[in-house]
Formats: structure tokens, sequence, C-alpha cells
């Protein structure tokens, strides 16, 4: 999963000027590094709760295989176990 400053600010300018890339962009971000989004050192609170509203917007917009790989590793960080990107 890339990071680093600049990183930040172009999800940050993606987030405000097309939100569905956005959420987009990190689901395949959590899709493809299940792993570091669980070894991630931010708040276990945060990531379970940016990981749920990413799950329901895609449950908005019925993409449900989508909502399949977020619930994976939300059941990954319940048990503390790192699921893989398959």
């Amino acid at each position: 999963m890339p990071s680093g400053n600049d990183y930040i600010r172009k999800m940050t300018l993606l987030k405000e000027y097309d939100y569905d890339k956005f959420m987009r962009v990190l689901y395949k971000s959590f899709e493809e590094y299940p792993e570091k989004v669980l070894r991630d050192p931010y708040p276990l609170d945060v990531k379970v709760k940016a990981l749920k509203k990413v799950k329901g917007y895609f449950e908005d917009v019925e993409e449900y295989e989508k909502c399949d790989v977020i619930k994976r590793i939300l059941n990954g960080i319940e048990k503390k176990d790192i699921p893989d990107n398959s």
C-alpha cells in the first residue's frame, strides 16, 4: 500500500472531488494488501470504523462482492488473523 505525504494529499483531494473513485482506491488497497491493514499502527477502532464505512458504501451501490472482502478483513481484525488476498 503506498504511503507518504504525497499519497495522503492525493487521497484527500480525490475524496473531495471523486468520492466513488476514492472508495474504489481504498477498496483496492484493502483487497491487495489486507495484511498491511491489519498490521497498520492506527488504533483498532479507527481501522474498524474506516473499513465499515467503505463496506457501507459498497452496500449502498450494491457491490456485495467487495463487502465480502472487507468483511473478511474485519473478521481478521476480530480474530487477530491475517486473511490472504485470494
